[in-house]
């Protein structure tokens, strides 16, 4: 299976298949190639049922319907022969090579069938791909087709391990992966293939490298040259596949894929422009129909992560993927915009109002250029899944102190169980009576003990220094920090932004902290709830359920059953059994942005926010009066 990131380099233009073509290695297989066939995604052929008519090659009136897929045919293997005798015929292996596999065809459509071999030098290390026309009176002398790049060659202790395939009548699909003696993940090693038509020019139609991946993540090609308009010429077709996800992150369900296609012409490749889209459109639409199934939330957001993850290895401004005369542009996805709201859809079904807030978060937040009628979509199915409340905002007493807008820290309010909301100031606190709003300072925190800026937790030994995004397609990693010196980096059940988000380097990420006791820190990170530990280093996703008190500053009741998040049209609400809420006002618009430290009275009787140095009373509007 094929590991990593993706270079693509075509003779012309992009790609697309439906086939799978990665199973023989030619230095050995452990199983028979029929047991090592990948598994082929779901409603990726074009003529399949499933797909709509988007995912169709592009209109040509003078094409014929396209033939039924060409079934791929391993090489046969040659065990480092340097002379082969067939039908009759002998060839030999270029001086100083051996043959390691060939596949026999009429390559060039003269009615005989010609040899397609690759070789290699006897230990393993570099290799040529040759074409031995037959004549009247044998084969000619090897012709190269290709010799791989000078980057391929392997590391010392490690050899070339090749897979060639007929993939069409006349094309076939050469692809080289790297063994070594040492036991690393397979996913550091790169791998190279390309689809070769020995008879055209440039035989070389489309060359494709792979770049070390992420361990977990599995990327996989498939290949395949079906005539698909008709016109008595391969075309070219190319499938990734992406199964696994990086750890804590866990992959459920089926692999996700997307397609590229070129179709050729007399002039060369022409890329299908409907493609990865098209293809990623069906995959969201298989996600979508799984979303209507009750219970099935996990697997809708791995899929939907999972699409988006090979979304950004396709069309990460082309840093991915590179095609040779031409960029892949894909910026601009609607199959991704489907599957978010797919995942939302599948968090209202349970109910789980945080997951759906979650949701909510992504696709709010600056950049994301989610589609608008889609976005005002999303807060509808919101909306109508949990009510809005129509509430007065006004403003209370108190100024207050503010932790660093880019570390992690307690919030500058919290509620107590009467409804008393106090606010930290500079000078010490204000508590505000919840009727009147009157404001008292007072010198003792809400709790009786000190009231944090810094995330720590009750006890003092660790604090969350920093949520860090690596803009490698990585998991967010929380950094927590002891008060003995020793810094530990836990990795986050959480997807990492897609590289637009972060530009170069490392980004840190906001926190909403939810409280912290003896089973950790509780916090909202990218929308996300998670529970997170330093000893032992480990982090998990949890629901919004009570877990009793929780310190001065948390975005939680005192009674811990109801947390508040701002989001862009209101407050949302989570609550016990994934009960949810949305307060709407007018000074609400557009909260996420302009809210913070917003905090939740016990049985949601009243929240608080801050909005730049002021704060903000919001209760549910009983008089009408709108605030």
């Amino acid at each position: 299976m094929i590991r990593g990131h993706l270079i693509l380099r075509a003779a012309s233009a992009a790609f697309r298949c439906s086939l799978p073509v990665s199973c023989i290695v030619l230095s050995g297989c452990a199983k028979s190639c029929k047991e090592d066939r990948p598994y082929v995604p779901y409603g990726i052929d074009a003529a399949s049922p499933a797909a709509p008519a988007s995912a169709q090659p592009p209109a040509d009136p003078s094409a014929t319907p396209p033939a039924a897929s060409f079934a791929a045919v391993p090489a046969e293997r040659a065990q480092g022969a340097t002379v082969l005798t067939l039908d009759g015929a002998t060839l030999a292996a270029p001086q100083g090579k051996v043959l390691h596999a060939y596949s026999r065809a009429d390559w060039n459509a003269d009615g005989k069938d010609d040899v397609v071999a690759w070789t290699q030098d006897p230990q393993g290390a570099q290799g040529t791909l040759v074409w031995y026309p037959r004549q009247e009176k044998g084969f000619g002398p090897a012709a190269t087709l290709l010799v791989p790049p000078a980057t391929w060659a392997p590391a010392d202790g490690c050899r070339t391990e090749a897979e060639l395939w007929r993939i069409g009548l006349r094309t076939a699909w050469l692809k080289l992966s790297v063994a070594c003696a040492d036991a690393g993940p397979p996913q550091s090693r790169p791998q190279w293939a390309a689809v070769v038509a020995p008879a055209r020019q440039p035989a070389v139609r489309v060359e494709v490298s792979i770049k070390p991946g992420l361990v977990g993540e599995d990327l996989t090609l498939y290949a395949d040259a079906t005539d698909r308009d008709g016109d008595g010429v391969d075309d070219v077709a190319l499938t990734v596949s992406l199964a696994g996800e990086p750890s804590p992150l866990e992959a459920v369900g089926q692999p996700v894929a997307a397609e590229l296609r070129w179709f050729d012409r007399p002039a060369g490749l022409s890329r299908d422009p409907h493609e990865p889209e098209a293809s990623l459109r069906v995959q969201a639409a298989r996600i979508s129909k799984v979303a209507r199934k009750k219970g099935a939330l996990d697997e809708v957001a791995s899929s939907a992560r999972r699409l988006r993850r090979l979304h950004t290895l396709l069309c990460d401004e082309g840093k991915r993927v590179e095609l040779k005369g031409e960029e892949l542009s894909c910026s601009s996805s609607q199959a991704l915009q489907e599957a978010e709201l797919a995942e939302l859809d599948a968090a209202l079904k349970i109910p789980e109002a945080a997951r759906a807030i979650a949701v909510l978060s992504r696709i709010e937040r600056p950049g994301a250029a989610f589609d608008p009628k889609r976005l005002a979509d999303a807060r509808s199915r919101y909306e109508k899944a949990f009510g809005t409340v129509r509430v007065a905002v006004r403003e209370a007493p108190g100024v207050p102190m503010l932790g660093p807008a880019t570390t992690p820290s307690w919030g500058a309010l919290t509620f107590l169980a009467d409804g008393t909301l106090f606010v930290r100031e500079n000078a010490g606190t204000m508590s505000v009576e919840a009727e009147s709003l009157a404001g008292k300072p007072s010198q003792a925190g809400p709790s009786g003990g000190p009231w944090l800026v810094p995330l720590a937790a009750p006890a003092g030994k660790w604090m969350l220094e920093a949520v860090v995004d690596g803009c490698d397609g990585a998991p967010l990693r929380a950094r927590m920090h002891s008060s003995e010196g020793t810094t530990v980096e836990v990795p986050l059940p959480i997807a990492s932004e897609p590289r637009s988000f972060c530009g170069s380097g490392r980004s840190t990420v906001p926190v909403i902290p939810l409280g912290w006791t003896e089973r950790g820190l509780e916090a909202l990170i990218a929308g996300s709830s998670v529970r997170i530990t330093a000893e032992p280093p480990k982090a998990s996703l949890t629901p919004t359920a009570a877990m009793g008190p929780v310190a001065s500053g948390a975005a939680r009741s005192h009674d811990g059953r109801w947390i508040v998040v701002p989001v862009g049209f209101g407050l949302a609400f989570a609550g016990p059994n994934g009960k949810g809420a949305l307060w709407t006002h007018e000074r609400l618009q557009g909260a996420s942005a302009k809210l913070r430290d917003c905090t939740v009275a016990d049985n949601m009787t009243v929240a608080a926010c801050v909005e730049g140095n002021r704060v903000l009373w919001i209760k549910p509007d009983r008089a009408g009066d709108g605030g």
